[in-house]
C-alpha cells in the first residue's frame, strides 16, 4: 500500500540485457509507459522509481506495476500513449511477440494507492 507523495521503486532481475517495457496500470485501465524510466544496474538488472500521484481518482486505488521482456524490439510498446485502454493494448503486444516470433516473459505486480 502507497499514498500519495510516496515513491514506488523496484528492480527487474534477469532480463540479460534483452529490451523490457515497463508500463503502469491505472484504477481505471489506462496503461502509462515508465520504460523510460529503467536504469541499468551493474549485475545485469535494471531499475525504475517514481512518486505516486493520485492522478484524479479517490479512495482506495487498485494498480499494477506490468513488465515485459522479450528478444526483440517491440514496435507496439513503445507507440502506445499514454493513459491507452490496457485491455486493448496488451492483446496488440501479444499478437506483435507471436507473429514476430520472440520469446517473451511478463511479471506483474499489484498495489494499491490510498489518498
Amino acid at each position: 500500500v502507497l499514498t500519495i507523495g510516496d515513491t514506488l521503486s523496484g528492480r527487474l532481475s534477469g532480463v540479460l540485457g534483452r529490451p523490457v517495457y515497463l508500463f503502469l496500470v491505472s484504477g481505471k485501465g489506462g496503461a502509462f509507459n515508465l520504460t523510460s524510466l529503467l536504469q541499468p544496474e551493474p549485475d545485469g538488472s535494471q531499475s525504475f522509481r517514481f512518486g505516486m500521484n493520485s492522478a484524479g481518482e479517490d479512495g482506495s486505488v487498485p494498480q499494477m506495476i506490468v513488465a515485459v521482456t522479450t528478444r526483440s524490439r517491440l514496435v507496439t510498446a513503445n507507440a502506445a500513449r499514454n493513459g491507452a485502454d490496457v485491455a486493448a493494448l496488451m492483446p496488440i503486444i501479444e499478437t506483435e511477440i507471436q507473429t514476430s516470433s520472440s520469446e517473451a516473459a511478463a511479471s506483474i505486480q499489484y498495489f494499491r494507492l490510498d489518498n
